[in-house]
């Protein structure tokens, strides 16, 4: 049986080498997809005797952060899709700590991206090993069908990972994605979650919790000046949402202290040749 297969280490790291340059590549997405499939099964058949984690971890991290456009649209998802099953697997194995954060940091992110179908798959990961990730904050309830995970209490769930340091960013990340990129529906539940966690903290994390939001997204829109628009635009909206949503009192000390970051990258934003979109 497949499961009895043994391999001889140099074989196998081979073939680990191999189907890990594949992912790297500049093929074609389905290439890439069937390639992460191979991936899945390999974690699956050799779990026991597994070599080179390291770049299985890099190679699984690169196929959940993979956001292909094309004329079809966001074809990225389909490998961030099957990434999140080879994810899966990996968790299952339970591997380092620190490469398994690689791992949950890109799967708490496409858990509150705007593509449901993704949402839904990262979700049904996160759901299955939160008790061992997330061990000091209690899962409140579970979401078996794809229709849940759009809800205002979807989202609260989430945002409390806030707490965790190491997830910051990912959370940032995704609710950018659902907040400014997603439907209506999607963006006001993302939103309101935010806000209701941001003012239920204590005094003392409030003004903390808030730079560290706007730190973030500075940051991103930085590296994202010279990219397309698609990256650019949802990022100011969400900078523009936490202008409208958070008091001033709150607020404003933090822009006053990252005014010459924030006047640096409005000129770098106003180029000559920048979208209408992007100047708004």
């Amino acid at each position: 049986m497949l499961r009895d297969l043994q391999l001889a280490p140099e074989l196998q790291a081979s073939i680990v080498t191999f189907l890990c340059s594949i992912v790297s590549s500049m093929l074609p997405i389905d290439v890439k997809v069937y390639t992460m499939t191979a991936i899945s099964d390999m974690l699956k058949v050799f779990a026991a005797s597994l070599i080179l984690p390291e770049l299985l971890v890099q190679s699984i991290s690169s196929g959940l952060d993979d956001y292909t456009n094309d004329q079809r649209g966001d074809i990225g998802s389909l490998l961030r899709s099957e990434s999140i099953s080879a994810a899966s697997r990996w968790l299952s194995i339970e591997r380092s700590e620190d490469s398994s954060q690689a791992i949950v940091q890109r799967l708490v992110r496409l858990a509150m991206e705007k593509l449901i179908k993704v949402r839904y798959q990262a979700w049904s990961c996160l759901q299955d090993c939160w008790t061992v990730v997330f061990s000091d904050i209690p899962l409140e309830s579970r979401y078996q069908h794809q229709v849940d995970v759009s809800s205002f209490e979807y989202y609260s769930q989430l945002i409390h990972l806030l707490s965790i340091k190491w997830l910051r960013n990912s959370i940032i990340h995704g609710l950018t994605s659902s907040t400014a990129g997603g439907n209506e529906d999607v963006g006001h539940a993302a939103g309101d979650a935010l806000m209701l966690y941001t003012y239920e903290l204590d005094e003392v994390l409030q003004p903390s919790t808030i730079e560290s939001f706007v730190q973030i997204l500075l940051a991103d829109l930085d590296k994202s000046v010279a990219k397309d628009d698609r990256e650019v635009v949802p990022i100011l909206d969400m900078l523009c949402f936490l202008l409208e949503q958070v008091d001033s009192d709150l607020l404003g000390p933090v822009i006053g202290t990252y005014q010459s970051q924030i006047s640096s990258t409005i000129d770098k934003l106003h180029s000559p040749i920048a979208d209408i979109a992007r100047i708004q």
